[in-house]
């Protein structure tokens, strides 16, 4: 565990930094968040004890601090808001709360999100996808509709998606 707690104030001052006026500032503090934050978890024994998803925001985070160093970076960008939300979690785990509510809540949703494209046949995820990317879909409205017309392929056409011997030999039947 860090003494006092004395480097807490760098990562607050960093997060300030980071909406500096100033290009230059935000920038330089943008390279320093990434390893600040793993610095931290590791330094406050919560690294090993962290959900996998937590850990690799933190893993993103070090890769768009380096971002950052080779002059990838805007101060107005979604990046500062992911750097910002990092180190806002790191700042409650350092008061020993468990996870800030907002941010337990998006990883349960990512993960639940995650689980319910991971449980459609393969061609189907491929589909949702699709249509999230091309056509501007919703992907959790994507994801519930695939899952409606599984349901209808199965219950009017009798063709369950999910076997290998989808199509029945004497075709799909009407609905």
């Amino acid at each position: 565990m860090p003494e006092e707690r004395n480097e807490l104030p760098d990562l607050l001052r960093l997060r300030r930094a980071l909406r500096d006026p100033d290009p230059d500032c935000a920038r330089e503090a943008a390279e320093q968040v990434g390893g600040a934050l793993m610095t931290w978890l590791l330094q406050l024994g919560q690294w090993d004890e962290l959900d996998p998803a937590h850990r690799a925001a933190v893993y993103w985070a070090l890769v768009d601090s380096s971002e950052a160093a080779e002059g990838n970076y805007e101060s107005g960008s979604s990046i500062r808001e992911g750097f910002e939300s990092l180190i806002d979690f790191v700042h409650h785990l350092a008061e020993e709360r468990r996870y800030p509510p907002m941010r337990q809540g998006e990883v349960k949703i990512a993960k639940e999100t995650f689980g319910r494209l991971a449980a459609l046949p393969e061609g189907w995820r491929a589909e949702v996808l699709r249509r999230v990317l091309r056509e501007g879909e919703e992907l959790m409205g994507a994801i519930s509709t695939a899952q409606m017309r599984l349901n209808m392929l199965r219950s009017r056409f009798g063709i369950d998606d999910r076997r290998a011997e989808a199509v029945p030999a004497e075709g799909p039947k009407g609905p």
